[in-house]
């Protein structure tokens, strides 16, 4: 579903081939899955010393 202020502007009956969740579950199972979530702006700092 696609809302733009607070109206829907497209929708799909999900099948059961899909798979719905928050932000905070995918970050949950990253996580879990041993990923780490960093904000992009944290790291700035570190890829401007990477690219010399």
């Amino acid at each position: 579903m696609s809302v733009e202020n607070g109206e829907v502007l497209y929708s799909q009956v999900l099948t059961s081939g899909y798979h719905v969740a928050t932000i905070n579950d995918f970050m949950e199972i990253a996580q879990r899955a041993g990923y780490m979530i960093i904000d992009r702006s944290a790291m700035h700092p570190t890829m401007k010393a990477l690219e010399g």
